[in-house]
């Protein structure tokens, strides 16, 4: 594309030898830049607007620096720190064409299978606005093998006059069949009419056994199995507190200390990856001098 051609051009007259990117991690961003310029190109009057090419210096460099917290955003936490054994790709994807995008985003920096030290952790949330079965079903087909997978709970959301769905509605609005063993013990009771309903998370949980157990074992485009561990329920901090208990970290003489980390990709809603970064004490870089 024109973009990519643009970037490549500013990386050989700066000598650089490493390829020049966009600050914005994703294929789909070169995308979003270039409508990006484009808009700004029509909403300015000219002459300024002439100044604003893709091609630009100036217009590159912007895109180059570009920063979004939570957008295909990958952590490192420090080696020596409590999380150093783990490294977080985060984004907030909540909808079908954003989720495929991110999936794309992570499986690019994921090593082959074969060669991985250990399987990536999924944590997962959603608005119940959202269509989840979509949402899932998308995950569920990226062929990652999941080790653990969490659906957690955001530490805020906001109001909503919408209702939650059980799983078995869910499932049969898509026409996929119910299994009572994968229910709740509370939808199997009459549905929303239990004294206690099934939390969000837990309906998340039923959607995933059926997306992921459900299904011919020959499909290796499928994601997960029955032995893998599916956990509901617990805050971002949590998560973490249980991920030192799943993975302790080794010896300081361990041959295994910076060789690898355990990817944990954390998706489906922005409330989700907010509280993750809060729990992380992650902090956003102060801005450039002027």
């Amino acid at each position: 594309s024109e973009l990519r051609q643009a970037l490549q051009k500013l990386a050989a007259g700066e000598q650089q030898t490493q390829q020049v990117s966009l600050g914005l991690a994703g294929q789909h961003q070169y995308g979003n830049a270039t409508l990006a310029v484009a808009l700004c190109q029509d909403a300015i009057e000219t002459p300024t607007a002439e100044m604003i090419r893709i091609d630009s210096p100036t217009t590159l460099n912007a895109l180059i620096n570009a920063t979004w917290p939570g957008r295909c955003q990958t952590y490192r936490p420090e080696e020596d720190g409590p999380y150093g054994k783990f490294t977080f790709y985060l984004d907030g994807a909540h909808t079908p064409q954003s989720l495929e995008a991110t999936v794309e985003w992570f499986q690019s920096l994921l090593v082959p299978q074969s060669q991985q030290h250990q399987a990536p952790i999924l944590v997962f949330n959603c608005s119940h606005e959202r269509n989840p079965v979509e949402l899932l079903q998308l995950l569920s087909k990226t062929g990652i093998l999941f080790e653990h997978v969490y659906f957690a709970k955001s530490d805020s959301s906001r109001p909503s006059p919408i209702s939650k769905e059980s799983a078995k509605q869910l499932l049969q609005q898509q026409n996929i069949p119910v299994r009572s063993e994968w229910l709740t013990e509370n939808e199997n009771n009459n549905d929303n009419n239990s004294t206690t309903p099934a939390t969000w998370q837990e309906t998340l949980a039923s959607i995933w056994k059926h997306l992921t157990y459900n299904h011919d074992e020959a499909d290796v485009s499928t994601t997960g199995t029955m032995d893998t561990p599916i956990h509901c329920n617990q805050s971002a901090t949590q998560v973490l507190e249980d991920l030192l208990l799943q993975y302790p970290q080794p010896e300081q003489n361990d041959a295994e200390i910076g060789a690898s980390t355990i990817p944990i990709f954390v998706t489906g809603s922005l409330y989700l990856v907010g509280s993750f970064l809060t729990a992380l004490q992650w902090e956003e870089d102060s801005a450039p001098p002027e």
